[in-house]
């Protein structure tokens, strides 16, 4: 690999009002590494990612790509001139199949008229570079969401880019997903492409990354070689990141009332996804609803959330037959619900942080008045540690994790006394997880009932007294968490021993 720089940023600056998000930023990314962007909430990582990606125009510095000045770049300039960015959703058409999505974006064919022989010929040829065994004319609506990624990546080798943006490549995706989609990462790489990959998850950096700049602040406070003579360990990571040590918050102890049942669900049948499932929450409990990616956790959760009518069984809140048709009625019985896609089901982007903290039929029937909205919500941004700490700012010019911990609130603030929590620390730096994690601990001690949905064995052992697993839409253990392991998880929600 050589030294010379393929894409260079520097003295990068951008603002947003009075707010300062880059304050002269220096970036270099050479072909065929994986540098890493790291960086707490809201320390400019984003922002520098849509610089070089083109979404935004820098207010002072320059962007060069193989020596050349990119000048004005926008999103067509930053795709014809090699850069393609991958986010944290899927850009694909499920109806259109796994050739099609990856010949988007080019011209296939003369005259108007599509080269179907080499639209399957170049699709076959990014699937071979990474290795994959995909069926050409599956439509990728059918695919798992691991293959859905491979299938991006693939498309981002047929167009032939020089510089690939992984923008949390990994949020959607159980463990062992994961770890393919790394090994396809490392093999971009390979093909010569130079890769930045933004990411929460440090074992995840440690595993991939060549290099790793740390941004806090608006500014790049360390340049990390991840492949040198010194070890660099998780914890170098996060003091670089945040400036000081975190102490990891011990899992909550039980405390309160955790012999009263604040929720009984019984024999829970949802068609395939969910089958005679029955599930107890108490007050003051921490319960991990744990499993592989579409294991039955999320519909689980909506079920009891009344996301999701289910075809049959029961659920009882304090005792009482619960018959939610909508969530809002739910809500009425005290269940909210922080769901795992924040965007399309979270927020309100045109809102800001206040109005969204307070989105919810409960403060919206009460006719809570502008001021108490604007207290309140300033004493939960000051809480969760929101930056900025402003909540008159619309909630669409926050970080993704800045705008998680927003859903967070809104979900607390609604009275919620019984929490289905989806992936809640999901794409929040590690200062902001333990501040969550603190939070729900604080919540069950104060006798609410917590379910938390994860992909992550780490989050459940890390936040929950009680793990549930559950494997292809049925619970197969229940452990305590002194019972519970990485290892044992893995091998539960699998059906196989980890590793084979």
């Amino acid at each position: 690999m050589g030294a010379a720089p393929l894409l260079r940023a520097s003295g990068v600056r951008k603002s947003f009002g009075a707010t300062q998000a880059l304050k002269g930023v220096d970036f270099e990314l050479r072909a065929g590494e994986v540098h890493a962007l790291l960086g707490p909430n809201g320390a400019g990582k984003s922002t520098l990612v849509k610089v070089l990606a083109g979404a935004h125009r820098p207010d002072a510095g320059t962007l060069t790509l193989d020596g050349r000045e990119l000048g004005r770049l926008g999103p067509g300039a930053a795709h014809a001139a090699g850069i393609e960015t991958m986010l944290q959703q899927t850009a694909l058409i499920p109806e259109l199949s796994v050739a099609e999505n990856i010949a988007l974006g080019r011209r296939v064919g003369r005259g108007g008229l599509v080269d179907w022989r080499a639209v399957r010929r170049d699709g076959a040829a990014a699937l071979a570079a990474l290795g994959l065994e995909l069926r050409l004319e599956q439509p990728v609506g059918e695919l798992s969401i691991a293959d859905q990624r491979a299938v991006e990546l693939a498309r981002a080798l047929s167009r032939r880019c020089s510089v690939l943006i992984l923008d949390e490549p990994t949020a959607t995706l159980g463990a062992r997903e994961a770890q393919v989609l790394l090994r396809q990462v490392r093999r971009t790489a390979a093909e010569g492409v130079g890769v930045i990959y933004v990411s929460h998850h440090l074992d995840e950096v440690l595993a991939v990354a060549d290099r790793a700049t740390v941004v806090r602040d608006g500014r790049v406070v360390e340049l990390l070689e991840l492949r040198g003579e010194r070890t660099v360990q998780a914890g170098d990571l996060v003091r670089a990141m945040l400036g000081r040590e975190v102490v990891v918050a011990a899992p909550p102890e039980r405390v309160g009332d955790t012999g009263a049942i604040a929720l009984e669900a019984r024999s829970l049948t949802v068609g395939r996804r969910l089958r005679d499932v029955s599930l107890t929450l108490r007050r003051g409990e921490i319960v991990g609803l744990f499993g592989a990616v579409g294991a039955g956790q999320s519909t689980l959760a909506r079920v009891l959330s009344g996301q999701t009518r289910p075809g049959a069984g029961s659920v009882a809140v304090d005792g009482a037959p619960l018959r939610a048709r909508t969530p809002r009625q739910a809500l009425r019985r005290g269940i909210a619900l922080v769901p795992e896609d924040r965007l399309r089901s979270g927020l309100v982007p045109a809102f800001d942080v206040a109005e969204n903290i307070q989105l919810s039929a409960r403060a919206l029937s009460r006719g809570v008045l502008a001021r108490r909205r604007l207290s309140e919500a300033r004493r939960w941004v000051g809480d969760l540690g929101v930056q900025p700490a402003d909540p008159t700012l619309p909630v669409a010019a926050l970080s993704g994790g800045n705008q998680q911990k927003v859903v967070f609130a809104k979900a607390v603030a609604s009275g919620g006394r019984v929490l289905m929590l989806e992936e809640p620390t999901a794409g929040v730096d590690v200062g902001a997880k333990q501040e969550i994690r603190a939070l729900v601990g604080r919540l069950a001690g104060d006798g609410a009932a917590v379910a938390i949905v994860s992909t992550e064995p780490e989050e459940v052992l890390a936040m929950c007294h009680r793990i549930v697993v559950l494997r292809k839409g049925s619970v197969v253990a229940e452990l305590e968490r002194e019972q519970a392991s990485r290892q044992a998880l893995t091998e539960l929600a699998t059906g196989a021993e980890a590793g084979r």
